[in-house]
């Protein structure tokens, strides 16, 4: 779980995005709408990435860097080349060395939940490496610290473009300071994933400012369905996100306008190898929310067509990164036996399965399960 990221994102121009008419970014500028590509990286293409280790005076090594390496990037590059249709690869090179820090783990200047002393943590460890590293290279600075009582979870860092750290003649602007989190028994890939996610302008799905306890209280919105929620189950970006990095477009989506006629379309898993056809339907509600809906299996590891189902959800593009931008409809209330929970915390029973109707009438939308393909895609009805 991260920080909110330090960012100072410019207003977005007007620009259609399925189906909607999209004026600027919420303050934080980490939102639903599009993303500003002057201040966040686009995902496309070879990513390249540099991975440094950062030892706090506070703490002793217990750690070889190359096993930190090998828990957090290999298999985050396959997620991400799987996800993203092989249209990014992720590239980390190493420094494999600890670079010795002048302050302890709970210095306040070392602070990573502000803007000014992540910078200062981050400025420091590049300064240490720069005799090593041509930053020129590298469009992300990942560093890991030793751990120790004061290391914070894993917060982004952005630097719009002049705020971020000079080096060589290098700017450094997008990075991730890697903490305790990733070292969790469920964590790890996962959380490289997540924070480069924010890099790449996904906001926070799960809620800020709610009761820690029960735990599912902060993932009610989407719980595990995306990785920009609960993490550890490893799940993809909902199909939205997947259309805010660009590797769905608007032609990917059944964009339903408001007054049409029902329309019925097939809607393949998300995961499928064959990207032909739609990957999910967009029906915009107002002009800045939309329900949105995909074929999805509860378990990302799971390749039975059988169990796919119909994920519903509402989009909204004002709420703001850890305020509900995305919240799933779910089919049912949840039932989970305790083994369940551990691992899915909430929103087990999300799915639309079998003939199901879903009538959301203040919306004025229904969506009706017609059938279903031996691959596993849907076929709904949709009125609105």
């Amino acid at each position: 779980m991260c920080l909110l990221p330090a960012v100072n994102a410019r207003a977005q121009a007007t620009e259609s995005f399925l189906g909607m008419q999209i004026q600027k970014a919420p303050h934080s500028g980490l939102w639903e709408g599009p993303t500003d590509y002057s201040t966040n990286l686009k995902p496309t293409g070879v990513v390249k990435a540099v991975m440094l280790f950062a030892l706090f005076p506070d703490t002793v090594i217990k750690e070889v860097p190359r096993d930190i390496y090998n828990r957090l990037v290999p298999e985050s590059q396959a997620f991400l080349g799987r996800v993203s249709g092989g249209q990014m690869q992720l590239k980390v090179d190493t420094v494999d060395q600890w670079f010795p820090m002048n302050h302890p783990t709970t210095w306040p200047g070392y602070d990573c939940s502000g803007f000014k002393t992540q910078k200062a943590y981050l400025a420091e460890v590049i300064s240490k490496a720069a005799g090593q590293v041509d930053f020129h290279k590298y469009d992300v600075v990942y560093v890991v610290g030793s751990l120790g009582t004061g290391l914070p979870n894993s917060p982004t860092f952005i630097a719009s473009p002049g705020d971020g750290i000079k080096v060589n003649g290098a700017e450094v602007r997008l990075g991730v300071t890697f903490g305790r989190d990733c070292r969790g028994a469920n964590w790890g890939w996962q959380t490289l994933c997540h924070e480069t996610g924010h890099i790449f302008g996904l906001p926070d799905l799960y809620l800020f400012g709610v009761p820690a306890k029960p735990y599912k209280n902060i993932h009610a919105s989407v719980g595990f369905w995306d990785l920009m929620g609960f993490q550890a189950v490893g799940s993809p970006y909902l199909a939205w996100q997947q259309r805010k990095l660009t590797w769905l477009k608007d032609k990917d989506f059944a964009v339903i306008a408001r007054g049409t006629k029902p329309i019925t379309v097939w809607i393949r898993p998300i995961l499928s190898s064959d990207r032909k056809g739609y990957a999910a339907a967009a029906i915009p509600i107002s002009d800045s929310e939309a329900i949105a809906c995909e074929v999805r299996q509860r378990d990302p590891v799971d390749t039975n067509p059988a169990d796919t189902g119909l994920l519903v959800y509402r989009v909204s593009l004002k709420a703001e990164s850890g305020h509900g931008p995305i919240t799933i409809l779910p089919a049912a209330a949840d039932d989970l036996v305790p083994a369940q929970e551990r691992k899915f915390i909430t929103l087990y029973n999300a799915l639309y399965t079998a003939a199901a109707t879903i009538e959301l009438k203040q919306e004025g939308v229904t969506i009706s399960i017609l059938g279903r393909r031996e691959d596993g895609a849907i076929q709904i009805r949709v009125a609105h």
